[in-house]
């Protein structure tokens, strides 16, 4: 390992570090409870985190109740958990059943018991005002929000974040907090429900103006912000507004007196990015050295004489002396760069979405949105794998000799390097983007993650046979520049495809809100890509990165998908 490398690491280090320090020192004074469980009156375990400040003292404190939307979980409104806390709330944000890591399967209409189950946690403290609650649901968490508020008169107001509102509800204190470009929620739907409960025609409804009295719990106003549905927990001003809502509705300080700055919000993201870098920068170096001590070397035939004895083995097995390539694909496409990737596109985008048929066996299983993932990644890996057939045909190789190329080059050593990878890449996210983006699984859902595992590994060693496998071997350039180019054109032509399929779903259902799916798979495939380049770089073997990337790709992915 040189001088470089190890300067290097010691700076990811440092920012890996720092940044877990920050988020967690950042404000100061707090306290902090994290994963904490209580089950509910029909028996499923619910797993909850709880903020407030350290010094409070008081026996009549104020409470808020955070829940989250489907497919995410209580890590998601951290940033709002935190904030509030800091104004002197207690804050419990719990994940609903199915989700996150609480017991039990979705059951939408059970998910208020989930809530009430967190009530009676602080009820039991005894230092909370039980009369005077407040509850912010997101998405899927404010339709339970409005069910539960109509009939529970401990609580006191509500915001509803990226949920829109209900006609026949009669919530206490509300505030919508819509997003601009929000894929499930339209914003006229909102201007529908403040036209219903003024009783004003649309087009004298004014934003941020509010309407009824908090006296008599009957403040109704509603908030614009430049985001999406995915995203509007993490948008500043749905942060403040939440803040300045809930200070004024059960604090009773008038709105000029609530802070409307941004308190430690850029502090905690600055922490969570630091530690995400500073993470996965350790672990690309850390792999580099793993692999370069304890992987075995060379991956594939190096040299014509030892690819002569791999063919003399071929004919003696009646496979006709294939030429096994250097590496898998390699040799075995003999036509221009520009050619082989402007046919890429002619192939991959139309087969990817009947290719997608193959995920069906995958619906028999219980994670419904992990198959929907599952079925992104299917429809252009088995595209490219039948790309990759055409182009050995037409120099008459059979591609399953390609392919078993690349599966004898590798050793019961380097499968184990490619699985130790995969969960120290897992670690490195889970120690920094965790922090407000939950990616661990539930226990349920492990028993699940090992045939997930395998299915996406035959998934990216479709992708790996073709991007590493070919075009890094025949990409232009040295170095940094050559891995820049890789990097480039291999999310370029992963994503396409992807985005794709996601526009089709689009037009199938009638809904915008798959496209959410494609803001947290943009960053995972870079990482991946990264990933990818870095060991297959330093080992040769396609397995290895392959194995690696599906390992932390299966278990965050698989955290999302709710049971």
């Amino acid at each position: 390992m040189t001088r470089k490398t190890i300067g290097l690491g010691a700076i990811a280090l440092v920012f890996f570090c720092s940044g877990i320090v920050i988020f967690a020192a950042v404000p100061v004074g707090m306290a902090r409870s994290y994963n904490n469980y209580t089950t509910t009156d029909d028996g499923v375990r619910i797993c909850y985190d709880l903020f407030e400040p350290k010094d409070d003292t008081s026996t009549n404190k104020t409470a808020v109740i955070l829940g989250h939307g489907v497919m995410v979980n209580k890590n998601f409104l951290r940033l709002i958990a935190l904030d509030l806390a800091e104004q002197g709330f207690v804050v419990a944000a719990l994940d609903f059943r199915g989700h996150g890591r609480s017991g039990g399967t979705l059951e939408r209409g059970m998910i208020t018991d989930d809530i009430l189950a967190v009530k009676n946690v602080l009820a039991e403290r005894g230092d909370i005002n039980m009369s005077n609650l407040g509850y912010l649901g997101y998405s899927m968490g404010g339709g339970a929000g409005f069910t539960l508020l109509d009939t529970d008169g401990g609580f006191k107001a509500m915001v509803s974040l990226a949920a829109g509102g209900r006609n026949e509800s009669t919530t206490p204190n509300l505030l919508i907090l819509q997003g601009k470009w929000d894929e499930a929620i339209s914003t006229d739907r909102v201007y529908a429900y403040m036209e219903n409960k003024t009783g004003l025609p649309v087009d004298l409804i004014e934003e941020d103006r509010i309407y009824g009295s908090f006296a008599n719990g009957t403040a109704l106003k509603f908030h614009i912000t430049p985001t999406d549905h995915l995203l509007a927990p993490f948008a500043q001003d749905n942060i403040i507004e939440t803040r300045r809502w809930f200070v004024r509705a059960l604090m009773f300080t008038s709105m000029e007196d609530v802070p409307s700055d941004a308190g430690t919000y850029f502090s905690h993201l600055f922490g969570v990015l630091l530690a995400l870098l500073g993470g996965f920068g350790a672990f690309l170096l850390t792999a580099r050295g793993i692999v370069s001590a304890y992987a075995s070397h060379p991956a594939f035939s190096s040299s014509k004489q030892e690819k002569g004895k791999d063919n003399e083995k071929e004919k003696e097995k009646g496979t006709g002396g294939i030429d096994l390539p250097l590496a898998p694909m390699t040799e075995t496409v003999d036509q221009p760069l520009k050619s082989v990737v402007g046919r890429y596109w002619l192939w991959v985008l139309p087969l990817s979405i009947p290719c997608i048929v193959f995920v069906a066996p995958l619906f028999l299983l219980p994670l419904y949105y992990m198959n929907l993932f599952v079925a992104l990644l299917m429809g252009p890996s088995i595209a490219v794998l039948f790309y990759q057939i055409y182009l050995a045909r037409k120099r008459k190789i059979r591609f399953r000799h390609v392919y078993a190329s690349a599966l004898r080059s590798t050793s019961w050593k380097n499968l184990g390097v490619g699985v130790g990878l995969g969960f120290l890449a897992y670690g490195a996210l889970l120690l920094s983007i965790n922090l407000i983006f939950g990616i661990v699984p539930a226990i349920t859902k492990w028993c699940w993650s090992v045939l997930y595992i395998v299915v996406i590994i035959f998934l990216n060693l479709n992708f790996s046979l073709f991007f590493q496998g070919y075009l890094y071997e025949k990409i232009g350039g040295t170095g940094r520049v050559r891995n820049i180019k890789m990097l480039a054109l291999s999310f370029v032509m992963r994503f396409v495809p992807i985005s794709l399929l996601v526009l089709v779903s689009v037009w199938f259902f009638g809904s915008w809100f798959n496209v959410q799916f494609l803001i947290p798979l943009a960053p995972l495939l870079i990482l991946m890509d990264l990933t990818s380049n870095v060991l297959y770089r330093h080992s040769r073997d396609l397995l290895i990165a392959t194995i690696a990337n599906s390992v932390f790709l299966t278990l965050i992915l698989i955290t999302l998908a709710y049971i």
